[in-house]
């Protein structure tokens, strides 16, 4: 059964195909002018040199955020590294002066 459904299938497939490859047309395709090709492959080269440009600019946008949350994060860890020996320093002395 599966076979005969495959066979119709491609059968009809082929047909269709036939008709719709071998049918008249009303005209032929106008050529393009050499003219309109130079200028749209020079705009597609634009729109390709724009893009690298984005994705550079995106990569490198990219780069020095990572760069500065970086930076932030060792900024941030010295100073509370320099704030915390300060803040023991000055309970080691409050704590050594009432002692004695």
């Amino acid at each position: 059964m599966k076979k005969k459904l495959v066979a119709v299938l491609t059968a009809v497939m082929m047909t269709s195909a036939m008709v719709v490859a071998c049918g008249s047309t009303e005209a032929p395709a106008e050529t393009t002018p050499a003219v309109e090709s130079t200028e749209a492959a020079t705009e597609e080269a634009t729109v390709v040199e724009t893009t690298e440009e984005a994705t550079e600019e995106a990569t490198t946008e990219e780069a020095t955020e990572a760069a500065t949350e970086e930076a932030t994060e060792e900024t941030t860890e010295a100073a509370t590294e320099e704030t915390t020996e300060a803040a023991t320093e000055e309970a080691t002395e409050a704590t050594t002066e009432a002692a004695e």
